[in-house]
C-alpha cells in the first residue's frame, strides 16, 4: 500500500518544487527513461568528479527501480574510468600536504553510440556536451547562470545525432548538477 502511495506523494513534491511534470500515468511527449530497452545515461569526460559519480549512481538506482541498469557513458572519456588524483592534507594545524593519491571513477560503459542515451547530465562550462547544448541554443541557461547551486532539467529534442530525445539535467556548478542528478536517484520520475 505504501509503494502505490510513494509515486502520488512525489509528484505532489515535484509539482510544488516549480519542475516540470515527469511523472505521468498515460502517454505524453516525454523521454521514456525505463521500461524501453537499455537506455543510457551521458556525460562529459571533463565533468566534475561528482557528477560522473552521481551519473553513475542514477543509473544503478534505475536498476533498483525497473529489474535494468542504465548504461553509464562519458563523451570524450579515454580510459574505462576516469582517475583523479589529489593530495590529502596531513595536519589540520599547519595545512601542510602529503603524497598525491589516485582516486578511480565509475566505470563507464564501452561505446561509442549515443543513441541509447535517455539522459544527459552536466555542468555549464564543465561539459562539452552541455556547452555544446547551450551554444546550439537547445538548452537555455539563463535562469541558472552564475547562480550557486541551481539547475534545470527538460525534455530537449534532438540534442545529439541519432537521438530523438532525452532529458538533460543541466547545473550552474557542480553542486547544482549533483543536486538535479541526485534528485532523479532520491525520488525516480518516470515519463512515457
Amino acid at each position: 500500500m505504501r509503494l502505490t502511495l510513494l509515486p502520488l506523494a512525489l509528484f505532489s513534491v515535484v509539482s510544488a518544487l516549480g519542475q516540470d511534470q515527469t511523472i505521468s500515468f498515460k502517454k505524453t511527449s516525454g523521454v521514456q527513461l525505463a521500461g524501453a530497452g537499455n537506455g543510457q545515461i551521458l556525460v562529459s569526460a571533463n565533468d566534475y568528479w561528482g557528477v560522473q559519480r552521481a551519473a553513475a549512481d542514477l543509473a544503478i538506482d534505475f536498476g533498483r527501480v525497473t529489474g535494468k541498469n542504465l548504461s553509464f557513458t562519458a563523451d570524450g572519456a579515454t580510459g574505462a574510468q576516469p582517475i583523479y588524483t589529489w593530495q590529502a592534507p596531513t595536519s589540520d594545524v599547519n595545512y601542510t600536504l602529503g603524497p598525491e593519491q589516485q582516486i578511480l571513477g565509475p566505470q563507464y560503459s564501452r561505446t561509442k553510440d549515443f543513441k541509447k542515451t535517455v539522459i544527459i547530465a552536466g555542468t555549464i562550462g564543465h561539459s562539452t556536451v552541455i556547452n555544446n547544448l547551450v551554444k546550439s541554443g537547445k538548452v537555455d541557461v539563463t535562469k541558472i547562470k552564475g547562480k550557486w547551486e541551481s539547475f534545470i532539467s527538460k525534455v530537449v529534442k534532438n540534442p545529439l545525432p541519432g537521438v530523438d530525445k532525452a532529458l538533460v539535467i543541466v547545473g550552474s556548478d557542480l553542486r547544482g548538477t549533483v543536486f538535479g542528478v541526485r534528485s532523479w536517484v532520491q525520488y525516480p520520475r518516470f515519463a512515457s
